[in-house]
């Protein structure tokens, strides 16, 4: 008898959190070694911007949750205007960098493009976002002088 008592409220609870918790994902991927070269030829954009707008929209795709506006202050690749949109999740599963992103602040930033739009996304698992890049001497002299960008 108690083991049957025991059995149905185990079912209980598990139905129960099964049906009333949200599904959790987690970032699951391991960032392979890529040399700086390679990094450069597979980002869509490089720039480095300064953030000015931050919107969350949970109602976006996963890995979208964010749109970051940033002021570009220096380019190398992919840019066409003083300002641009990415798009990125959170620092939860799924892979995004929102969570690290802070207004006002500039970072060096390598948006690529996922799927069928030609959104420019960040991602934690491609080297997408280097928040400290002044130590990143290596990799800015490969990109060469870029082309500044005033307002």
């Amino acid at each position: 008898m108690k083991k049957a008592l025991h059995f149905s409220l185990g079912v209980f609870f598990y139905l129960g959190f099964s049906l009333v918790c949200p599904p959790l994902w987690a970032c699951s991927c391991i960032p392979e070694a890529r040399s700086s070269k390679q990094i450069i030829r597979e980002a869509a954009a490089i720039f480095e911007g300064r953030v000015i707008k931050i919107s969350a929209d949970s109602s976006r795709p996963l890995g979208e949750a964010y749109q970051v506006t940033l002021q570009v202050l220096k380019s190398w690749k992919g840019v066409q205007s003083p300002e641009i949109t990415v798009f990125t999740g959170t620092t939860g599963g799924d892979c995004g960098v929102g969570d690290l992103l802070l207004l006002n602040k500039s970072y060096l930033l390598l948006p690529i493009t996922k799927g069928k739009d030609d959104r420019l996304k960040l991602d934690m698992c491609l080297t997408s976002f280097v928040d400290d890049y002044p130590k990143h001497q290596e990799f800015l002299k490969l990109l060469g002088a870029g082309k500044f960008w005033s307002k």
